[in-house]
């Protein structure tokens, strides 16, 4: 048994590891959520771009496990439990480390990306019926035409009225 201001560090790493549990749950939601809600835009991402949901929801997973050997450990002031608890807030650290790092890396990529990605596949909108039908939710979702404007469409040999039935 602890007592006095040990008891106070229990219950507070408990608290606080209570706090990251629930915080892994809700990462793990958002990279659901968010895997299911820009599926329909898979044909304008390059494949890399999806990795960044998984890899929340990986991360999610990491953070609920270890927040439960913290909570775990705290609460039975297990040993065992408290050092599986610190070697993992260590593994933590150095994948948010290299996760920061290619992320700032990487910050400049996205638009680039998504523009090449959309340039190619208007190219394609007339003989693939998977980028047909992901132009026509992509400019219905975000009531718009074209990559900048409806004069986009007259480059691949479309009107300028191709997509306007988006903007009612």
């Amino acid at each position: 048994m602890v007592s006095g201001g040990m008891a106070c560090i229990k219950y507070l790493t408990f608290l606080f590891n209570l706090i990251f549990a629930i915080t892994g749950i809700v990462f793990i939601a958002v990279g659901t959520v968010i895997l299911v809600v820009y599926s329909g835009y898979n044909n304008f991402m390059d494949s890399w771009f999806f990795a960044a949901p998984i890899l929340i929801i990986i991360v999610g997973v990491i953070v609920f496990i270890v927040s439960f050997f913290g909570c775990c450990g705290a609460v039975k002031e297990n040993h065992c439990m408290i050092i599986t608890f610190s070697v993992l807030l260590l593994l933590i650290f150095a994948l948010e480390l290299g996760a920061g790092i290619a992320g700032y890396m990487m910050r400049g990529d996205v638009h680039t990306m998504v523009e090449n990605r959309l340039n190619i596949t208007m190219g394609e909108y007339v003989t693939n019926d998977d980028i047909h039908r992901s132009w026509d939710i992509m400019q219905h979702d975000l009531q718009c035409c074209g990559i900048i404007g409806a004069t986009d469409w007259a480059h691949v040999g479309f009107s300028d009225n191709t997509c306007t039935k988006f903007l009612l």
